[in-house]
């Protein structure tokens, strides 16, 4: 009644867990005239979550759990010249690994069938029991609590690169610079969609 007296109507039990970590490791190491630098790292991402998808304290829906989980790993490895002639290089290469899992659910909940049958009411209040009578199937078969729909998708990402560069000092602060680089990415992805559902549930059944 009131749209600013900050009050919610919630049935499903609402969280947002994130965790986030990783790791670090740089080693330089020096040599007669250049240096070795390995850079590695792991980080790690994983939510789950849950929202009351229906917005009402009816239980039209039986939640929204989403969970993800993403993996992501580097290594960086590099030789360069100490810096102290004219001529100074650098080469090196780089690896990325990234895997992406998520899976999320959507299913009916227990006032889904009350709430259906209330809404078709204006047609006819035994509409969703008489087409099931006519299909043979058990009374409250439609929008049954439980079913509905399961997604899950991810993806893959590998990546490696190869560089190098030159800096050659022609006279006192002029440089000639050149470099080259190549690169390989690589994507993998999938998707799942699993319907737990019956046939009246795709049924244009009123407006």
């Amino acid at each position: 009644a009131n749209p600013f007296d900050y009050q919610v109507f919630i049935n499903e039990d609402l969280y947002n867990r994130i965790e986030n970590n990783g790791v670090s490791l740089q080693a330089d190491v020096g040599f007669d005239g250049f240096s070795l630098t390995s850079i590695s790292s792991y980080r790690n991402n994983k939510m789950q979550s849950n929202v009351d998808v229906d917005f009402t304290g009816a239980a039209i829906f039986g939640g929204n759990p989403l969970e993800y989980d993403i993996d992501t790993y580097t290594q960086e490895l590099r030789l360069a010249s100490d810096g102290s002639g004219r001529l100074n290089w650098m080469v090196g290469g780089f690896y990325f690994y990234e895997k992406v899992d998520q899976n999320q659910t959507i299913a009916w909940g227990s006032d889904a069938r009350p709430f259906f049958d209330r809404l078709f009411s204006g047609i006819s209040p035994t509409l969703l029991s008489g087409l099931e009578t006519m299909f043979m199937l058990p009374n409250g078969t439609s929008f049954e609590a439980g079913r509905g729909m399961v997604e899950s998708a991810g993806q893959t990402n590998k990546a490696i690169s190869v560089f190098g560069q030159v800096d050659f000092e022609i006279v006192d602060n002029l440089i000639a610079t050149g470099g080259i680089n190549y690169t390989n990415d690589r994507k993998s992805a999938y998707f799942r969609q699993t319907a737990n559902t019956n046939i009246f549930d795709t049924l244009p059944l009123g407006a």
